[in-house]
């Protein structure tokens, strides 16, 4: 968990008095990462290994009269190739309203299906972290600007929807407008299910194609995902399933994406851990192509030291990016410092 350091704002406040009685708070946390990192495929070698990762985040919240609260975020890190800082990662803000659940609109947030696409327990990331191509997960909620209902807690169990009225890759400014493909929606229901130490989820989303996008030759997509997982002691057990229909007619385009994927993760004390997951995904071509399983596996190990933390991964993956005969490994020693 990141150190946060605060910027009080009770002199501010009282400059505002005028305009709330209620003062709010600013918050920064960020870090940067330090890596060595080995990536081998079949058609190229490693390439330079040293990396640097930085990343900040602006935290703001208050309370309103009614005794609601508010909360936003605004997160910043570098490109993927690290030579330009400040790229807008995500941003949100939230109001939560008492026992009637939380209202959340989003930028590049995860929407209530995008946020359990890998939920399994891990040391550090998830097993297809660092390889050139991620498996077909479900989330197609999340490009652009949605907005996001979660309920209250009710006895253990959850839900969250989300509706994105055009999702893109572009954001929506305030008092803009912003063009994207198509409509989307999605719920995800979580559970303990009255079982101390048990963790159950299902999400279901769907996109609305319309023939005016120039989509005309595709169908609405549909995505659905559910997992468990149980924690017994310092081990935690888990294991997903997802199914993904992209919509396409063509006779030789992908008719949909099925994946198995499980995980272990053992707490050795208060700051070692370590995990070992496979993921595996299945890409079901339509009629003139051999469908194409892609394999993964990765064992990692995370050891912290207050606001340090040191990690390592080594994963593999076979027919990699959906590519038959495609191997692809990934090793990384990580050395994240955060504030």
């Amino acid at each position: 968990m990141n150190k946060v350091k605060k910027l009080g704002l009770t002199a501010l406040a009282g400059s505002l008095a005028t305009f709330s009685a209620y003062a709010g708070e600013v918050t920064i946390s960020g870090g940067a990462e330090m890596t060595w990192t080995s990536k081998h495929k079949d058609t190229t070698g490693d390439g330079n290994p040293l990396g640097l990762k930085k990343a900040l985040t602006f935290n703001y919240s208050g309370e309103l009269d009614n005794g609601w609260t508010w909360a936003g975020h605004t997160a910043l890190a570098d490109s993927a190739t690290g030579d330009v800082f400040g790229a807008l990662t995500s941003a949100g803000l939230a109001i939560t309203m008492g026992d009637m659940g939380t209202i959340t609109l989003g930028q590049s947030m995860n929407g209530a299906i995008g946020a359990i696409d890998d939920v399994l327990p891990t040391a550090w990331e998830e097993a297809w972290n660092g390889q050139a191509t991620a498996p077909a997960l479900v989330g197609a909620d999340t490009n652009g600007t949605h907005i996001d209902y979660n309920s209250p807690d009710m006895g253990g169990t959850s839900f969250e929807l989300t509706w994105n009225p055009d999702r893109g890759a572009s954001i929506t400014g305030g008092g803009a407008t912003a063009d994207g493909t198509a409509e989307a929606w999605s719920i995800a229901i979580k559970s303990s299910a009255g079982v101390e130490g048990l963790d159950v989820g299902v999400g279901y989303g769907e996109v609305d194609r319309v023939s005016s996008t120039g989509l005309g030759w595709a169908h609405d997509s549909e995505e659905v995902t559910g997992y468990i997982k149980y924690t017994v002691g310092p081990i935690t057990l888990g294991y997903q399933e997802h199914y993904e229909d992209d919509g396409n007619r063509s006779r030789a385009g992908v008719d949909d994406y099925e994946s198995q994927a499980w995980g272990i993760s053992f707490l050795v004390n208060d700051n070692l851990s370590v995990s070992y997951g496979e993921f595996d995904s299945t890409k079901q071509v339509n009629d003139t192509t051999a469908d194409v399983e892609l394999s993964l596996d990765s064992m990692q190990i995370s050891y912290t030291m207050g606001a340090m933390s040191l990690r390592y991964q080594d994963s593999s993956a076979g027919n990699a990016a959906y590519t038959t005969g495609t191997n692809y490994d990934h090793k990384e020693l990580n050395i994240s410092l955060a504030f």
